[in-house]
């Protein structure tokens, strides 16, 4: 008489012990997971900067010289674009006329078609026609309460690059601002885009330092803290590079102004903070 097999089966304590070493695993696993995530973002984030960089150069090279217009709160329609390097966001009234959005969505909700519409009629965009360039990948405003509202164009360029009148920000006002390569000095050092934050929605305008003749720069706009923190630059000479803030004030202030994170931070000025020092060197091009 032949004895029935039985199988051997794992019992109620031997998957609850498999479970827990798997969520040990996972838990020693995630922070590099995430981390070299972040660090690959990065990356792409530096390539963008470099594309749009090339572009910039190009521009000028194709132009005798002259800057693209670095300003983007002022703007025109599809039919009759004012030419900045991007357009404001532009959207479609009913009878197929086009309107930029730069007084009428002021602080208010963007619609992402409308921000890609006024990219695409910038005068960059046949220099570079992938959207994505234009993005950090690793943005995040509108998304898990980073941010009132979302936004897809996340560089913007220095005010003094052919940009927005710096002068309330600066009072020797167009002392700063070029709008010719060769009015550039020590082009290795001086912003050309910068990873842009702009509480009130889409990077409105140009990027603005509280920059200041006597050395004592402060904060004014923003600045995007995703990576780490690090912050990634684009230069006049055509490379780009990465910058790791130095004072813990630095990097807590930029998170509270963009994100609304924690307490206000006094991060002092360029005389006692070498990342206003660096901010301030880079944000005058002469």
């Amino acid at each position: 008489m032949s004895k029935k097999k039985t199988k051997k089966a794992f019992t109620l304590i031997e998957l609850l012990v498999v479970i827990a070493i798997i969520a040990l695993l996972l838990a020693i696993l995630m922070p590099g997971l995430t981390k070299a995530k972040e660090l690959a973002k990065m990356v792409v984030c530096m390539t963008n900067h470099k594309t749009l960089v090339t572009a910039w150069k190009t521009y000028s090279a194709d132009n005798h010289g002259q800057l693209v217009d670095g300003h983007t709160l002022r703007g025109g329609t599809l039919e009759d674009p004012y030419r900045h390097w991007v357009e404001p966001p532009i959207s479609y009234l009913p009878d197929g006329r086009s309107k930029n959005e730069s007084q009428t969505q002021l602080g208010g909700e963007t619609l992402e078609e409308h921000e890609l519409n006024g990219i695409r009629s910038g005068t960059l965009f046949p220099y570079v026609e992938d959207v994505d360039s234009y993005r950090c990948p690793s943005e995040k405003r509108g998304k898990k309460g980073i941010g009132k509202l979302s936004s897809f164009r996340t560089y913007s360029m220095p005010a003094p690059m052919n940009g927005e009148y710096p002068s309330r920000y600066d009072e020797r006002g167009f002392n700063i601002r070029v709008t010719k390569d060769a009015q550039i000095r020590n082009s290795a050092a001086k912003f050309v885009f910068v990873d842009d934050f702009d509480p009130r929605s889409w990077n409105m305008g140009s990027w603005i330092f509280g920059y200041s003749a006597t050395g004592a720069h402060t904060f004014s706009d923003p600045i995007s803290v995703w990576h780490f923190k690090k912050c990634n630059f684009s230069y006049a000479d055509g490379h780009a590079d990465s910058y790791v803030w130095q004072d813990r004030r630095t990097h807590k202030l930029s998170r509270y102004r963009a994100l609304g994170e924690g307490v206000s931070v006094d991060a002092g000025t360029a005389l006692d903070n070498p990342d206003l020092r660096f901010l301030g060197q880079g944000y005058k091009p002469r």
